[in-house]
């Protein structure tokens, strides 16, 4: 009864918070802005965290200490940005949120 039980619990659903190292939502999505928890942003990373207002929170579904966070410059280069953004890649430089958020000068479009 008890192995039952047990697998009834892990069949039910699971609140889920987006991804940190995600973009930010709404207003933020196009500014190189990234959810991280406030203290990674800004000691790990040296960016500036961003908690921003109701209705435009950067990160509405992640935890409160998650904030959104712009980082510029990043290491060798000109600021972090999400790849889509990005007109020339700076190859030795790093960023948090992996592949897709990477050191960059930015588009002409952007």
């Amino acid at each position: 009864m008890k192995l039952i039980s047990c697998l009834f619990l892990l069949s039910l659903p699971v609140t889920v918070y987006s991804a940190v190292g995600g973009r930010c939502s709404s207003f933020w999505r196009n500014t190189g802005c990234i959810c991280l928890d406030k203290n990674v942003c800004e000691r790990t990373w040296g960016g500036v965290s961003i908690q921003g207002v109701a209705p435009d929170w950067p990160c509405p579904d992640d935890p409160g200490n998650v904030w959104g966070c712009q980082i510029s410059p990043c290491r060798g280069g000109s600021s972090c940005q999400w790849r889509d953004r990005c007109a020339l890649p700076v190859a030795a430089a790093v960023c948090p949120g992996g592949r897709d958020f990477i050191c960059c000068v930015l588009s002409v479009d952007a």
